[in-house]
């Protein structure tokens, strides 16, 4: 079994950046990857399809901001 830890970072001086929303945009993130690699979400799937989490992550993120994250 793979432990994975997925980290976000949050300004504390921005008012509008909600750690709820931070977290409900992260398991958006990772069931969008799921439906990319089969369901499987596993270290091995991270290193086989690195390039294309990066490009899906630009895509989903603009200045940091969750744009668009259906799949």
């Amino acid at each position: 079994m793979y432990n994975i830890y997925l980290y976000t970072l949050i300004n504390l001086f921005m008012p509008f950046e909600c750690i709820k929303c931070k977290q409900k945009n992260m398991a958006h993130a990772v069931a969008l990857f799921k439906s990319y690699f089969g369901g499987a979400f596993k270290e091995d799937a991270i290193r086989n399809n690195f390039v294309l989490i990066y490009e899906l992550l630009d895509e989903i993120m603009d200045f940091g901001y969750p744009q668009n994250l259906s799949p």
